[in-house]
């Protein structure tokens, strides 16, 4: 029985080594797993952020949409860069651990430095939109304020016309009034002075009234 004791102990330890590794396996699957779901996110998020990149190009008011999924964006980087630190490290250990080949273990990092060079050309083009959109709203805004100024310059030149237009209508009828009441005045005087009903004379010097009419020439 003795003989047994050592292979017994060995079978043990052989039993928890593969115990230990199964449980790193599946640790390692749940964040292989959870590494390519991250990765489907972020596609997807980068081609939204690409589609809304292109609307902000047409005039479309989405800024503060583009800020919030970038930032989205980042934070499932940053998962991303914590599930490839650890599937770098626990599968180079597996390799290293049960590996009888020199073959090496995969590559996480060169695929995680991908998307975060995309990340960077989106946030980049993001900026110079922005500052394409700024500028073109300067430019809107400086050539809405001229159309205002030129609007209110015809409005006040129109008023004034009116003004004017109205003062010389007044100024006219005026003219016509006093034309009128002139007239009035001579032609009475006119008539006052020639009538035959009227007592006296007006020019100077004696008169003469004959009761019988004039003498005879």
């Amino acid at each position: 029985m003795r003989e047994f004791e050592p292979l017994c102990e060995g079978y043990k330890e052989a039993v928890k080594r593969v115990e230990q590794l199964m449980a790193q396996i599946e640790a390692i699957r749940d964040k292989w797993n959870d590494w390519s779901e991250t990765q489907r996110i972020i596609q997807m998020m980068m081609r939204t952020i690409e589609n809304d990149l292109l609307e902000l190009r047409k005039g479309t008011d989405n800024s503060e949409q583009i800020c919030s999924e970038l930032e989205l964006c980042q934070e499932r980087m940053n998962r991303l860069e914590t599930v490839c630190n650890y599937l770098s490290c626990n599968l180079a250990s597996l390799h290293n651990r049960s590996s009888t080949q020199q073959s090496p273990p995969i590559d996480f990092t060169s695929e995680l430095a991908l998307y975060s060079n995309a990340l960077i050309q989106l946030k980049t083009r993001f900026e110079k939109e922005m500052g394409h959109v700024r500028s073109v709203d300067k430019a809107t805004l400086v050539r809405s304020r001229k159309r205002m100024h030129l609007k209110n310059d015809t409005k006040m030149t129109t008023i004034q016309m009116r003004q004017d237009n109205c003062a010389s209508a007044i100024h006219i009828n005026w003219s016509i009034k006093l034309l009128f009441i002139v007239a009035a005045i001579v032609a009475f005087t006119a008539w006052f002075t020639t009538s035959s009903l009227v007592p006296w004379r007006t020019t100077l010097g004696p008169h003469l009234d004959y009761v019988d009419g004039p003498p005879p020439l």
